[in-house]
């Protein structure tokens, strides 16, 4: 009877009528009938429910629209409808890229007064005062755990509101990123000390290094039905692979582990009681740090500099190799150089007191390339005439040593991070070894000896963080007006070597951490459009005495940091000099 009521009603008068119930209501109606359900999936309500009661985007965006952000493609492509609760937190999040990420001085109080809708009237850092991104910190403190825990790898899934953690001593935290209390957790016997896993649309993939060495595949019980078992995340499957996996990425619904043999395993998760395992390719790498993917590329990081490779998923050949692009013969003209200057930001005692919670927008200064860079070059030079000097100065490279790759999908760039450098490969798609004299950059952001542990490097819509001595947080998109398309803001460098860079380049500074330098490096490092977590070791005191003789000893244990972003105006700036 209820879906009759649809059948006499004007279809423009339905579309008015569900437009203005809030999402939660719109998501219980779509229990009543099937007719209900795609009433209630037609775009233009969901584009009335986000501008004029979220207010997420105006008037000239389409409500199919808000799917297109890189980082939820995926999730778009799928039957998103059948959750409209996901669908409502799609749009929460759009709100966050759109207005989420401004900068602006705090010496300029009246443009402090003015709403979001004046806010968008400004269109130039000198008029707002761009300098910095508001940000607040917190250290993730879990009162419900008596023994101390120490992070070792994080992920979010904020499809569920949930933060990961697995622990250096083993065992895994469900943590509600809302409230930051405990909800579910694994034992030592199910989670190995020092275990890697992914997570994302509720899927959890726990890589085991011992035992059979398969990976676990968990699920939520929201997607299941009838909830399962009732436990929050549920063991649903293994997968069983002939290596190994030292390396894995997972974007939904596709896994992909590398085997210490150098077979790379693709993996379809969309029913994760059922795994299908899709065709895998043999790259002949043995030494793989880390790795990631797109629908049509593999992309595969080694521990030295020229070990970067390319490879397309359709043929299992290899397209792209750094190894190739440094035995051009003008490689080293190829390759542009720059360094943060981040002098500036540790010696601003306003900067210092904020101790990291703001990020300070850096400035960019060109440099020589890098000098193991140019080593490499160099060799390959000789190896090329027949004089080359195999095992010789192979110390002088001993610093560049490749710790993690991340595709950004949105602006198209490949990036790489070392321990004192990073390095962005723009327009990765139309990579091949046949034509590849394309310039790339290099980022240097450590000017010191550097003895810290592996720098975590994570993106998402754009933008990439990553953590060593301070926080570092690189916009590849600053001219955006909307959320980015696969294709709507590519990263491109101009063809004259002294243009600037198109982007910009925010930090901030704890002088504690700073001055400890056995504090560095991040084993882990997550980020979505308004919020960036990561694993930060942080000093504490514990009591090893008793009532009548307290000894207290400062111990360094290993939490997560997480940073909310808070408010601001997107303007086009270019931070370089």
């Amino acid at each position: 009877m209820t879906s009759d009521i649809l059948a006499v009603l004007l279809p423009e008068l339905v579309i008015e009528i569900f437009s203005q119930l809030d999402p939660a209501s719109l998501t219980r109606c779509t229990a009543v009938s099937r007719a209900w359900r795609n009433t209630i999936a037609n775009d233009l309500i969901w584009k009335r429910v986000a501008t004029k009661q979220l207010r997420l985007c105006p008037d000239g965006v389409q409500a199919h629209e808000l799917a297109t952000l890189p980082s939820l493609r995926r999730w778009s492509a799928s039957d998103h409808f059948a959750n409209l609760t996901s669908f409502r937190q799609l749009c929460v999040r759009w709100q966050h890229v759109l207005n989420g990420w401004r900068g602006r001085r705090d010496n300029e109080p009246e443009k402090e007064k003015l709403g979001i809708q004046d806010l968008f009237q400004f269109q130039h850092p000198s008029e707002a005062g761009v300098d910095r991104i508001k940000a607040t910190r917190e250290i993730i403190w879990l009162s419900d755990l008596d023994e101390q825990i120490d992070a070792w790898r994080i992920k979010t899934d904020p499809e569920f509101g949930t933060l990961l953690v697995t622990l250096q001593k083993g065992g895994l935290l469900g943590i509600e990123i809302d409230t930051y209390q405990l909800i579910w957790q694994l034992g030592r016997q199910e989670v190995q000390e020092f275990t890697s896993f992914e997570a994302e649309k509720g899927i959890l993939i726990i890589l085991r290094l011992f035992e059979d060495g398969a990976p676990k595949v968990w699920a939520h019980r929201r997607l299941f039905p009838d909830g399962g078992d009732g436990e929050l995340y549920q063991h649903k499957s293994s997968l069983h692979m002939s290596e190994a996996v030292v390396a894995s990425k997972f974007k939904w619904p596709v896994f992909c582990g590398m085997g210490g043999l150098g077979t790379a395993f693709f993996w379809d998760l969309t029913n994760p009681e059922q795994p299908r395992q899709l065709e895998s390719i043999d790259t002949h790498i043995g030494d793989v740090i880390d790795v990631d993917f797109d629908d049509q590329h593999l992309f595969l990081v080694g521990s030295s500099f020229d070990q970067v490779t390319v490879y397309d998923r359709a043929t299992g050949r290899v397209k792209w190799s750094m190894a190739a692009y440094l035995r051009q013969a003008n490689a080293a003209s190829l390759i542009r150089s720059y360094r943060v200057n981040m002098s500036d930001l540790r010696e601003d005692e306003d900067a210092a007191e904020l101790a990291s919670t703001d990020f300070f927008e850096c400035k960019l200064s060109q440099k020589a390339i890098e000098p193991s860079i140019l080593k490499v070059i160099e060799r390959f030079s000789e190896d090329a005439v027949g004089k080359g000097t195999a095992g010789e100065d192979d110390a002088d490279e001993d610093r560049f040593h490749w710790e993690a790759v991340h595709i950004e999908e949105g602006t198209e760039s490949l990036l790489m991070l070392a321990k004192h450098i990073l390095m962005i490969v723009p327009n990765f798609a139309s990579l091949n070894e046949a034509h590849c004299g394309a310039p790339i950059m290099t980022v240097e952001y450590i000017t010191r000896a550097n003895m810290s542990g592996r720098p975590a490097l994570t993106g998402a819509d754009g933008r990439v963080f990553f953590l060593d001595e301070d926080p570092i947080l690189l916009d590849l998109a600053p001219h955006r007006q909307v959320p980015l398309t696969a294709t709507s803001m590519p990263f491109r460098l101009a063809d004259d070597p002294a243009s600037p860079p198109p982007m910009r380049i925010f930090a901030s500074h704890d002088p504690l951490r700073y001055h400890y330098s056995h504090m560095c490096g991040c084993s882990g490092a997550q980020m979505d459009a308004a919020n960036i977590f990561a694993e930060v070791p942080v000093e504490i005191w514990l009591n090893y005495g008793d009532e009548e003789e307290p000894v207290e000893i400062r111990e360094t244990t290993h939490r997560v940091c997480h940073w909310r972003i808070c408010g601001g105006e997107e303007l086009p700036s270019t931070a370089t000099t």
